[in-house]
């Protein structure tokens, strides 16, 4: 039989219209710590990692043949919110990615040869309009209105009605379609038609980067088997009073 355990948290009236209804719920505000001692000592519990499409209530199942028990699961590790705290499948990684950031391919920022986030990397960018007609010289500092790059013109090419120039990009990046404007003036603004010859640096995109936080959330904490009998019986004492 499975663990209904949403059934022993205490009822509480909720409304969401002043009080001309009400609904009886579960009142999820109460939440206890009595695993916070058994989680401290290391002996207690053994280190797993979540593979890509596993829940809390196969991992629980998995464990200890329970799927009723994955809030032992989210409380050990002190997840609060599955839905984030808890690593997403690839189909709902992509969602997520484009839900916050509009697209999954742009660039989020860039990286040198050890994997570390660097300020220095070069991008040559051409734009819809010429450098002469938005004034653009060394030194002038654009921000991308599309995404969240910042970057420093640090060599203008000629003639200068040409249209590419080689930006260093200390923060976010740049890509085709995106729409930059100076920073000194952002009614200054033109197109990105297309990008090249990335130097001292790697592009990593949104869905690389938050591929990279998801799999951070895989390893997790399992309460071995043998104190789960005694933290049930904990949580519901403590449920009652």
């Amino acid at each position: 039989m499975t663990y209904q355990y949403f059934q022993k948290y205490p009822l509480a009236a909720f409304t969401l219209d002043e009080y001309q209804s009400m609904q009886v719920l579960p009142d999820l505000t109460v939440r206890s710590k009595f695993l916070a001692n058994i989680v401290t000592n290391a002996s207690n519990y053994d280190e797993y990692d979540i593979v890509s499409g596993e829940t809390p209530e196969i991992t629980a199942d998995k464990f200890y043949g329970d799927s009723g028990l994955h809030w032992i699961i989210l409380q050990t590790n002190g997840i609060l919110d599955p839905r984030f705290g808890w690593p997403l499948d690839q189909f709902d990684l992509k969602k997520f990615t484009n839900a916050k950031y509009g697209n999954v391919t742009s660039t989020h920022h860039y990286e040198d040869s050890t994997g570390n986030i660097t300020t220095n990397a070069n991008i040559e960018l051409t734009l819809s309009d010429s450098i002469d007609t938005l004034n653009l010289s060394n030194g002038v500092v654009i921000i991308n209105v599309t995404g969240s790059g910042v970057g420093v013109i640090v060599d203008v090419n000629e003639p200068e009605e040409a249209s590419s120039f080689k930006l260093r990009v200390p923060q976010g990046g740049f890509n085709a379609g995106d729409t930059i404007a100076l920073a000194s003036n952002t009614a200054i603004t033109s197109n990105i038609t297309s990008t090249a010859n990335i130097t001292n640096g790697t592009a990593i995109t949104n869905l690389i980067h938050e591929d990279r936080e998801n799999d951070t959330k895989r390893r997790i904490k399992i309460l071995k088997s043998d104190f789960v009998p005694s933290v049930i019986s904990e949580f519901e004492n403590l449920m009652k009073t």
